[in-house]
């Protein structure tokens, strides 16, 4: 092309849309990254040059596949107890399967409450990490939800509060602030530890893990 000319590129993921315009260059770019694409699709480009007096053919078509996005989960790897009734091993939360660990409140000295912790090894300091946590409660005269808290520095914040009452297969997600990685301290805790509460809710954790992408 010329000092004169422009360059149009138009690209269609050929999945029933029609061309778009990717990007107009201006005179001696010879060359341009096209980015923020959609992961694990095909992309056909055909280029043009435009001048004064017009514009010419475009090129041949020529096609460029975006990689995946790759994840990794990590799931628990141990466990502290400071209070409730814990049923089942934490590695049953390792997978959605339907197969759960039960998180009761324990009732002592008129009061029923429950504290529990997971622990998650090996968690990288890069990258979006996604805590993900597929779980539901029980219902009681109380009414008792269910926080999960993560240790960022000195202090613990709510991740996530677990209130639905069914198990409807869908998981709630919180995304890591940046420094915690390595061994992350998630926090289980009742709602309603008051002395007199009635009733011993439990939560019923099905799934928990964190997603590394």
């Amino acid at each position: 092309k010329t000092a004169n000319e422009t360059v149009d590129c138009d690209l269609s993921s050929y999945l029933g849309s029609s061309d778009l315009l990717a990007t107009t260059v201006g005179s001696y770019v010879e060359s341009w990254s096209d980015t923020g694409r959609a992961a694990n699709t095909t992309y056909y480009y055909r280029v043009r040059a435009v001048n004064g007096a017009g514009a010419s053919s475009y090129t041949n078509i020529a096609s460029a596949t975006t990689g995946g996005t790759t994840t990794t989960s990590y799931v628990v790897t141990g466990e502290r107890q400071s209070h409730g009734v814990i049923i089942g091993s934490w590695s049953l939360t390792h997978s959605s399967d339907n197969v759960y660990q039960e998180l009761k409140e324990r009732t002592r000295s008129r009061r029923n409450s429950l504290r529990y912790e997971y622990k998650v090894a090996n968690v990288p300091s890069s990258g979006t990490r996604t805590l993900r946590v597929q779980a539901y409660r029980t219902l009681s005269d109380d009414n008792d939800s269910f926080t999960f808290k993560v240790r960022v520095g000195g202090s613990w914040v709510t991740a996530l509060t677990v209130t639905k009452t069914v198990d409807d297969d869908q998981y709630q997600t919180w995304v890591l602030p940046s420094g915690v990685s390595g061994t992350v301290r998630i926090r289980v805790e009742d709602s309603n530890n008051c002395r007199n509460a009635v009733g011993e809710d439990s939560v019923f954790v099905y799934h928990l893990e964190i997603v590394a992408q």
